[in-house]
């Protein structure tokens, strides 16, 4: 693992849990920054007659340092994808991408499919001006009956321990698929017969929603986060 510079300054740090907009301190010409970004999670497939639904995948993180130049940057946090429901049918969403400015993007998880769980997003971005990078891309859902795939965990610099677990399944095919695990917090559940509706993920953790039991909707993904580190 790469490890930070050693800069003179104190580090400061501002969390977008919605959308927004980050301004560089108006005395710095240039601003050292650090950008985390993970991006929504996917809604998890309702259950049909007989078959659970699948989980949705997890949102990609990235988290890269660079030299601010700009004066402002906007920043959008993606939405979870909605659960599916089963009646009126609906079927799930993907979940929305992050950014930050037009510079850097983590892609949302896919939704939670017919017997398929919702893929792992995936981070893209510009070139990384001081050459440090993490990034990988999200887990996917499970399929009825099994349990959402965890992500790989990170030791990252301000952030700690990145990773958690996918959702928990229960063995079945009438029963939903778990949700897979986000950066930032666990995957849904899936549905069982005591507790029918696939669990949603928690906002800002970028995991996915579990799918519904027999007949019962699923839940939905995480929204996704964007934190900024910068040094004055």
């Amino acid at each position: 693992m790469k490890t930070l510079p050693k800069y003179k300054g104190i580090w400061n740090c501002k969390t977008f849990s919605s959308s927004g907009t980050w301004y560089k301190p108006k005395h710095l010409n240039i601003c050292y920054t650090c950008v985390f970004l993970v991006g929504g999670g996917g809604g998890g497939k309702c259950g049909a007659s007989g078959i659970g639904g699948s989980g949705g995948g997890s949102g990609a993180f990235e988290i890269v340092f660079f030299y601010a130049s700009d004066d402002s940057y906007s920043i959008v946090i993606g939405s979870g994808g909605d659960g599916g429901i089963y009646s009126p049918t609906t079927g799930p969403t993907d979940g929305g991408e992050s950014s930050f400015g037009s510079l850097f993007t983590a892609s949302g998880g896919g939704k939670g499919g017919n017997g398929v769980g919702g893929t792992g997003g995936s981070a893209s971005s510009s070139p990384c001006w001081d050459g440090i990078r993490y990034q990988d891309r999200g887990a996917v859902g499970g399929i009825q009956g099994a349990s959402g795939s965890s992500l790989t965990n990170y030791i990252i610099p301000f952030l700690g321990k990145l990773g958690y677990t996918g959702g928990t399944a229960t063995t079945g095919t009438a029963n939903g698929g778990g949700g897979a695990g986000g950066w930032n917090g666990v995957g849904g559940n899936g549905g069982v017969l005591a507790s029918p509706i696939g669990v949603s993920a928690d906002n800002n953790s970028g995991a996915g929603g579990g799918g519904g039991y027999n007949n019962s909707n699923g839940g939905a993904g995480g929204s996704g986060i964007v934190i900024v580190y910068w040094m004055e």
